[in-house]
């Protein structure tokens, strides 16, 4: 059977992956990129090679093209999730995550019959659920309503493969929301803190200036951010105690001269710095 090299391959290549020193993001699009790949090729091999016998095609959409579908479903809502989750608050994080958490959830609810028969082991259905025969008996519920290939899709390997594609994303927000909620008390631990790379070491008056300006300059979300948090984020990462943003702003307002002191210093700076590159 040539879906079983197939198969290998695709499973060595995912190994690879999943031990190369990639960020998670880099992981998950080259995954998606292997699964696209290999769900290609079972495409071309099934449109060449007939299967022998109805066991055979059952087989093969249950057991075999399922498991790059459901990485590829795996890898796809991971990558959704980087790229939804909030870049800022604790609670605004795990709120989405627990909303993610309720929409596996309720996927899984919805398909609790299928479920059943497949963790039961039976085999009585297989030909039902997984030869093309019955393509038009998919069910209402699936999660992905989009065009499906009569002749690489059955009424169920989608729904089976995203039982499996989900699991695995289930796991992954359960890591996630652990990981988060541990991680500030990790950070709390004055031994466990470690130094970070890039320190601000002007003021805290000069780094009021410098958010203020951000601020109305609309350089991070727009300008849709209140003071107090974005300070916090600006002092956790750059290793500055910032104790009172609004009464350090009310000092700058009223000063009587140079009430952009430390503004005016950056855009001296900058334009020294390009005088010199100049007599270059």
């Amino acid at each position: 059977m040539p879906y079983l090299k197939l198969l290998k391959e695709f499973e060595d290549k995912i190994r690879v992956n999943r031990n190369s020193k990639l960020t998670l993001m880099q992981e998950v699009v080259a995954g998606i990129y292997i699964c696209n790949n290999a769900l290609s090729d079972f495409r071309r091999t099934v449109a060449i090679e007939s299967f022998k016998s109805k066991d055979e095609e059952a087989h093969f959409f249950k057991d075999v093209k399922s498991e790059p579908l459901c990485q590829l479903i795996h890898y796809s809502e991971v990558r959704s999730c980087l790229i939804k989750l909030p870049r800022c608050g604790l609670q605004a994080k795990l709120e989405f995550i627990d909303l993610e958490i309720k929409r596996v959830n309720s996927f899984f609810t919805n398909n609790l019959d299928f479920q059943l028969y497949m963790k039961s082991g039976g085999s009585e259905r297989d030909k039902k659920y997984f030869t093309r025969k019955y393509f038009g008996n998919r069910p209402l519920n699936a999660l992905y309503p989009c065009f499906r290939d009569p002749l690489f899709n059955t009424s169920h390997d989608e729904v089976w493969s995203t039982i499996k594609g989900f699991g695995l994303y289930g796991d992954y927000l359960k890591e996630l929301k652990v990981k988060l909620i541990d991680t500030p008390n990790k950070i709390s631990v004055p031994s466990e803190k470690v130094n970070p790379p890039f320190r601000f070491t002007m003021p805290a008056t000069a780094a009021m200036e410098f958010i203020y300006a951000f601020k109305e300059l609309r350089a991070f979300n727009h300008g849709n951010f209140d003071i107090t948090p974005f300070t916090d984020y600006f002092s956790e990462v750059f290793d500055i105690e910032i104790k009172d943003p609004y009464g350090l702003f009310a000092q700058i307002a009223n000063r009587k001269t140079k009430r952009a002191k430390y503004i005016q210093m950056l855009l001296d700076a900058f334009l020294n710095s390009l005088e010199r590159r100049d007599e270059f």
